[in-house]
């Protein structure tokens, strides 16, 4: 997993995860769900970036930490109208500064993000890496002839994907 500490950071994909049974206070629930995943600036190595990810209700309900954390992100809360509009795939190539913690469970060791914030004025900008393909294109490339698969990356074909409207009761 990737170091603990502050590191620059920039999103390279945001994942539809669908529809994820999860269980809090020992209720279950079923959710959309989506995956925010960023390369920092710290190399495994393999010379690879290390990769973070958070996973997230997809809701532009007030109080979803999706929300919470864009907020943070951008250094301003959104409002409801902007909230509902939020193109998530916005944030592809966005920078950010990440506080990320590692956790022990059941003996596995896990980096966490605890934190985004805008990264500090003048700081370099980070680039996705140029051999990270998208989790929703990977599938697609692997059947493709090789060629063709490199167009299709290179395309950068994209498709919007944006926090859903829920009720009061979410």
């Amino acid at each position: 997993p990737a170091p603990a500490g502050t590191h620059l950071a920039v999103c390279c994909d945001v994942v539809d995860l669908g529809e994820v049974k999860t269980t809090w206070k020992d209720q279950e629930k079923v959710r959309p769900m989506i995956r925010i995943v960023w390369q920092i600036d710290e190399e495994m190595p393999d010379g690879r970036r290390c990769m973070v990810s958070k996973r997230y209700t997809n809701s532009a309900h007030r109080k979803a930490a999706i929300r919470r954390d864009l907020g943070s992100w951008r250094g301003a809360n959104l409002s409801d109208e902007e909230a509902e509009a939020f193109d998530l795939e916005a944030l592809i190539g966005a920078n950010a500064l990440l506080n990320v913690v590692r956790e022990q469970r059941e003996g596995t060791t896990y980096a966490n993000v605890a934190a985004i914030v805008p990264p500090p004025r003048g700081s370099r900008k980070l680039e996705v890496s140029e051999n990270y393909v998208r989790v929703r294109n990977r599938e697609e490339l692997a059947s493709l002839p090789r060629s063709a698969a490199e167009i299709e990356y290179l395309s950068g074909e994209r498709v919007g994907l944006r926090l859903l409207r829920c009720s009061i009761h979410d």
